[in-house]
C-alpha cells in the first residue's frame, strides 16, 4: 500500500464484507466494502499529519459500524447475523446496543471454532453487549422492566453482572424499582432476587 501520511507508516486494514456469508458456495464472489485504517508512527510525523491520520481512522471506524448495523438489521442468514454481532461487539459499538438488546436471545448456528478458544458462544448478542460495557447498562435496565421472557431476562442480567459486578448491579436494579410503574416493579424485584441467588 502506498504511503499516505509522512514516513514510518504502520498500516492496518479492516475489510467488511458487503454480504457476509451470503451462501456457502466457495466459488461465489462476495461483494465487499473496504474500510482502511492507515496509522503512522506518531513520533515520526507532523502534528498536521498525525491529526489527519487520527481523524481518518475514526471516520473509517464509524462508517464500518454504520455498515455493520445495516447488515444486522437486514441479514438474511443466521451465520451472517452471528458474524455481524461478533464484529459490533469486538468494535465496542455503543450505537448497536438497542439492536443487540432486541436480539439478545439470538442463538448462534455454531460456536466458533472447535479447535481453539471460540470468538463467540451460544448467545453472541449477550456477549457483544458485555464487551460494549457501560453503554449497555441503561437500555438493559429499561428492558428488564418490560421483559417477561425468562431466557431473555437471564441474559440481560448476565450482561449487568459482567459489566457492573453483582453488588452494583443489584443497587442499579433496586434504584430502578423505586421509580418503576406498578407493572414494572415486580419485574425489577424478581430480577434483583434472581441476581442475589447467583453465586
Amino acid at each position: 500500500m502506498r504511503k499516505l501520511i509522512g514516513v514510518s507508516l504502520i498500516t492496518t486494514c479492516l475489510f467488511v464484507a458487503g454480504v457476509l456469508l451470503a451462501g456457502d458456495k466457495s466459488n461465489t464472489k462476495v461483494k465487499a466494502t473496504e474500510y482502511v485504517f492507515v496509522l503512522p508512527s506518531f513520533d515520526a510525523v507532523s502534528i498536521k499529519d498525525a491529526d489527519k491520520a487520527a481523524n481518518n481512522s475514526v471516520d473509517a471506524y464509524y462508517k464500518a459500524v454504520r455498515y455493520l448495523l445495516t447488515q444486522l438489521r437486514n441479514s438474511k442468514t443466521p451465520a451472517a447475523k452471528t458474524y455481524t454481532i461478533y464484529l459490533l461487539g469486538t468494535f465496542r459499538a455503543k450505537q448497536a446496543v438497542w439492536d443487540l438488546v432486541k436480539i439478545i436471545d439470538f442463538k448462534a448456528t455454531h460456536v466458533d471454532p472447535k479447535t481453539r478458544i471460540g470468538r463467540w458462544g451460544p448467545y453472541p448478542a449477550q456477549e457483544a453487549l458485555s464487551k460494549i460495557g457501560f453503554p449497555s447498562v441503561e437500555p438493559i435496565v429499561k428492558a428488564l422492566g418490560k421483559e417477561e421472557n425468562q431466557t431473555r431476562r437471564k441474559l440481560m442480567l448476565m450482561v449487568l453482572l459482567d459489566v457492573l459486578g453483582k453488588d452494583v448491579a443489584q443497587f442499579v436494579l433496586q434504584r430502578a424499582s423505586k421509580t418503576a410503574t406498578d407493572k414494572e416493579k415486580p419485574r425489577y424485584e424478581k430480577a434483583t432476587s434472581l441476581l442475589k441467588s447467583w453465586k
